[in-house]
């Protein structure tokens, strides 16, 4: 009887302990043998990049997934707006309908190579090999935003609370903020980052 109280105990000690765990993590089910490049939300969906296996997309909530975009290998994917965007420096496709169709955007930028996207509200903005672009409507019109910015190859941009940031390439290897969105560029002091700071991967 002795050993059966302390059981209950045991087992009512337990129970009460739960409460206080938090919350854990579930795996997802359908993807199993690959890896996840990005992930990004629009609506009540979830798209994830997978890497070589392109993407795929569920509903938040669960449920099976569905390849959106065949074997392709995609380093990022992001929304602006209801726009979904996928690139991976020579390919960049945008989908206008939750990934049932995909528009391959170079031809339409004239450039070869998209190196990053971020926004500020509903502005696009793109990094190529031949410099920054802005975009309102989603990248159907671009234009150039290189206002006082070094002749560059390849720059990465990135942005916070309306501010844009952009790391260039080029022989310099300088990294540049805008507060108007681009209209003028003003070059941040790197003095305290290491000489070889300009082997970073990115910014955010």
């Amino acid at each position: 009887m002795k050993n059966l109280k302390s059981s209950w105990l045991l087992l009512l000690c337990m129970l009460c302990g739960y409460s206080d765990l938090p919350a854990q993590w579930i795996s997802s089910q359908g993807l199993d043998g690959g890896f996840s490049q990005s992930l990004v939300t629009l609506d009540s969906t979830l798209f994830v990049c997978t890497g070589n296996n392109g993407i795929f997309a569920r509903k938040v909530t669960g449920g099976a997934w569905e390849q959106k975009f065949p074997s392709a290998f995609f380093r990022e994917i992001m929304r602006s707006g209801n726009a979904l965007f996928a690139y991976s420096w020579f390919i960049c496709y945008r989908s206008l309908d939750h990934g049932n169709t995909w528009q391959n955007m170079h031809p339409y930028w004239n450039v070869s190579e998209t190196n990053s996207l971020c926004t500020i509200d509903t502005t696009l903005f793109i990094a190529t090999e031949t410099g920054v672009f802005r975009s309102y409507d989603n990248g159907s019109s671009v234009s150039h935003i290189n206002n006082n910015l070094p002749e560059m190859l390849a720059p990465m941009i990135s942005s916070s609370e309306g501010t844009l940031f952009c790391y260039t390439y080029n022989y310099a290897h300088k990294i540049f903020q805008s507060q108007n969105a681009g209209n003028s560029w003003d070059s941040i002091n790197t003095s305290g980052l290491p000489s070889s700071y300009y082997e970073v991967g990115d910014i955010c």
